[in-house]
């Protein structure tokens, strides 16, 4: 059998080239094999510009971007089409991944009634409300006077999340009531410089 004999000179003349392919090749493999997965991305909402507590979002407020897992902040993220038309419960800062406790639990305001942010600047005050909770706000000048004992938190500061996208302000915590419109100007005019105080339930 000429074609064999053939093929074993072959070998043996060349057998250390073709080990050396052969290891290569073997190398290749096996970097295939243990190379991640290329990540697609996850589709999030990320703003566009700085948004304001209070400001409803708008198509143009915000776009859609795919991000890799590790760029994501932990925690349920809205979908894409949950996002316009809610309103802010905090002020978002351009380029940040928006979060579900950066909006307002308030779907559709009743008839009457507005959204207000007020700044807690107590910590421990701030964590015992809960969105629903009723609550009373006191403006304590000469004596004090109750502005109004029909608000409910609508929404609480957003937790602060790092991610490589841009961090959420750390300025003191504001809190989005559902107040009477014939109150709102007075409540965000005070309620916003820090003047007024919570009671929690009715006065």
């Amino acid at each position: 059998m000429e074609f064999p004999h053939k093929l074993k000179r072959f070998v043996a003349w060349h057998r250390r080239a073709l080990a050396a392919a052969l290891a290569g090749l073997g190398v290749l493999l096996l970097a295939t094999q243990l190379a991640p997965a290329q990540d697609p991305g996850t589709a999030v909402v990320v703003t566009t510009r700085a948004v304001a507590a209070g400001d409803v979002l708008t198509a143009a407020d915000v776009q859609v971007v795919a991000l890799p897992l590790r760029a994501l902040p932990e925690g349920p993220l809205p979908e894409p089409a949950d996002v316009v038309g809610t309103t802010a419960a905090t002020r978002i800062a351009a380029n940040t991944v928006v979060q579900a406790g950066m909006l307002a639990t308030t779907a559709d305001l009743a008839d009457g009634r507005a959204l207000v942010p007020i700044a807690i600047p107590d910590d421990q005050l701030a964590g015992l409300l809960a969105p629903g909770s009723l609550v009373s706000l006191v403006y304590a000048g000469e004596g004090f006077e109750v502005v109004t004992d029909d608000a409910r938190v609508a929404a609480l500061p957003a937790a602060q999340e790092r991610s490589e996208l841009a961090v959420v302000s750390a300025r003191a915590p504001l809190v989005l009531l559902d107040v009477p419109n014939a109150i709102a100007p007075t409540v965000a005019a005070l309620g916003q410089r820090g003047e007024l105080s919570v009671i929690l339930g009715a006065a």
